[in-house]
């Protein structure tokens, strides 16, 4: 489960519109903390392609498989292009339990849906149940592919410095 103990941080809001994967456009809302690079999907909100409100750009990423038809978007996702590391991070961020779904969500869990097609020399090989897979599966799994570029971006841009008690001193100092 995740928990927001601090009173500082940071949350991002990630709006999700995908259409291009089955007939239902989908708009999935999610919570980012930058800090942590956790995401609770949160809602289904009604698909528009219209921009964030004024009042809550500074604080929202539209991330879209759809860009010529969305307005005001910030992150762009292809298939093509990202779609093995779109998975990748989705299952590293999964295993990390840094994904949490609404008990109403669940079924857009893309684990329900991905297979192992092979294992070879490269790793795994995996794919979609086609049948099943919805905009609302690939919407989850941009939602995190953004949080995941966002935490990134935070952990490069941040001033943060690290505690000291988050130190391990046992392999300090390290030699070869």
């Amino acid at each position: 489960m995740i928990e927001n103990t601090e009173k500082t941080e940071t949350i991002i809001k990630i709006d999700a519109r995908v259409t291009g994967f089955s007939n239902d456009q989908t708009r999935l809302i999610s919570l980012c903390y930058p800090e942590t690079g956790e995401i609770i999907i949160q809602k289904i909100e009604l698909f528009t392609t219209l921009p964030v409100r004024a009042d809550q750009q500074a604080n929202t990423i539209v991330v879209t498989d759809s860009p010529n038809l969305i307005q005001n978007w910030q992150l762009k996702f292809d298939a093509r292009e990202h779609l093995e590391e779109v998975i990748r991070i989705y299952q590293a961020s999964y295993r990390a339990e840094l994904v949490e779904f609404e008990t109403s969500l669940e079924r857009y869990n893309p684990m329900n849906i991905l297979q192992v097609r092979k294992v070879d020399k490269n790793g795994f090989q995996q794919e979609f149940d086609s049948s099943s897979l919805n905009n609302g599966h690939i919407a989850a799994l941009i939602s995190i592919w953004a949080t995941h570029k966002i935490s990134v971006a935070h952990a490069v841009t941040s001033r943060e410095t690290v505690k000291e008690e988050y130190i391990d001193k046992t392999m300090l100092p390290f030699s070869i």
